[in-house]
């Protein structure tokens, strides 16, 4: 599973340009199929966390020191809860996430599951229509009202 996610097409990143929105509004959410293994669920969500990181710049706070002095590199300043569904679910919550324009949409399908480098990921991808994606686990993010709308049905991984 080192091949990261994809954002979903005709969706645009909220981190940045005249369609950022601000911190205390934004929300990320990742969802995982119920029915995935615990490591390939931890797995997926480091995979999304990494993805959606790189896409939401300025999102991680700063570097914080202990009583005793051991310095900590910043972590991000937004809650991540981390939600399950049965697959049909995740399916159709990449295809409402992608429908809304003002909400962005990493997933990661079984092929970038599978593949075992980002080159293998993008060949099976391209031979792959957008329907039969098979989505194990996605990151939603974008406004706080829209994402919420989208995953508030949604129960807690547990």
């Amino acid at each position: 599973m080192s091949a990261p996610g994809q954002i979903a097409p005709g969706t645009a990143p909220a981190g940045g340009g005249r369609d950022a929105v601000a911190p205390a509004t934004q929300k990320v959410v990742l969802v995982c199929r119920e029915d995935l293994p615990v490591a390939v669920a931890v797995n997926a969500a480091a995979v999304l966390g990494l993805s959606v990181g790189h896409h939401l710049p300025g999102r991680s706070g700063p570097a914080v020191t202990d009583a005793s002095g051991t310095t900590y590199p910043g972590i991000t300043t937004l809650p991540v809860p981390v939600l399950t569904a049965p697959a049909a679910v995740v399916t159709e919550l990449f295809r409402a996430a992608r429908a809304d324009e003002r909400v962005a949409a990493v997933v990661l399908t079984e092929a970038a599951r599978r593949a075992k480098t980002h080159e293998d990921y993008a060949e099976q991808v391209q031979r792959v229509p957008d329907a039969d994606a098979e989505p194990v686990a996605l990151a939603v993010y974008g406004p706080r009202n829209r994402v919420t709308r989208l995953t508030e049905h949604l129960p807690l991984m547990s």
